[in-house]
């Protein structure tokens, strides 16, 4: 699974989130195509980004208790070595080099997000 792929995953389990998609943890995750132990893994994103998530079992689904939005914006572009020794905070995706020496650098900034 690629790095887009996975921010796509966490977009997707968001929303069921949001929508208080009815399921066990178990249900969440064949929903989403992973496993139990990755839907964990991608909880513990959310968490990193400011979600307070909990499992309520009256209703059967996980909620929100804040106020958290989680939206991915995508932008692309060519940065020298400078700017991306300048680049603080957040939390690295993707990177890579391209041949005609620019770099790519996809990052998501938590205060961004929240």
């Amino acid at each position: 699974m690629n790095n887009i792929s996975k921010l796509l995953i966490l977009e997707r389990l968001h929303k069921l989130i949001k929508q208080q998609y009815k399921g066990s943890a178990d249900e969440y995750a064949a929903r989403l195509n992973i496993s139990r132990a990755t839907l964990f893994n991608h909880i513990n994103d959310l968490k990193y980004f400011g979600a307070k998530i909990m499992y309520n079992r009256f209703i059967n689904s996980f909620e929100y208790l804040n106020d958290f939005t989680f939206e991915i914006i995508i932008k692309a572009e060519s940065l020298s070595n400078e700017q991306m020794n300048n680049i603080q905070g957040g939390k690295s995706f993707v990177q890579s080099n391209f041949l005609d020496g620019g770099n790519l650098f996809l990052y998501l900034n938590k205060k961004l997000i929240n």
